[in-house]
């Protein structure tokens, strides 16, 4: 009888126990999130002409308050991240109109496939032009004589 009661009181001190444990984390819990907010405001303020006047909202609403400056934060440092590329967006884009609208940095024995002609197979760019000539017009004739041995020059 004496065990059962020990047992009894054992675990009523081990509920007693758990139950201030857990009063304790959720003052803790609620310490950060005023902490967090408080912190929050700090940065947001300066950024901010007009504070508004401290509301107590519930905690659905607090926790997506938080969410919601958190995203506002991260957006805020992803702008003044890309400040600098829409700089260099803008110098591109005067450097391109500089250019011209036909100019090309391309060389000047380069083939557009537009432009080929079925020239034969004596040289190697002969054989190029002749090939993208062959696939534009659906020659499947020349396209395959522009891989035989007998289209190389030899």
């Amino acid at each position: 009888m004496k065990s059962h009661r020990f047992l009894l009181t054992l675990s009523v001190a081990a509920c007693v126990a758990v139950l201030c444990a857990v009063a304790l984390q959720r003052r803790q819990v609620l310490n950060l999130r005023a902490e967090q907010q408080r912190k929050l405001a700090d940065t947001t303020a300066p950024a901010e002409a007009i504070t508004a006047p401290p509301v107590t909202p519930s905690p659905s609403v607090s926790r997506e308050l938080l969410q919601l400056r958190n995203q506002v934060a991260q957006l805020r440092r992803r702008r003044d991240e890309l400040l600098p590329v829409r700089s260099e967006h803008e110098q591109l884009v005067l450097q391109l109109g500089a250019r011209g609208k036909n100019a090309s940095a391309l060389p000047p024995n380069y083939i557009r496939k537009a432009q080929a002609q079925l020239v034969g197979y004596n040289s190697p760019e002969a054989t190029l032009q002749s090939f993208l000539f062959a696939i534009r017009n659906h020659d499947l004739t020349n396209f395959f004589q522009a891989f035989t041995p007998e289209g190389l020059p030899g």
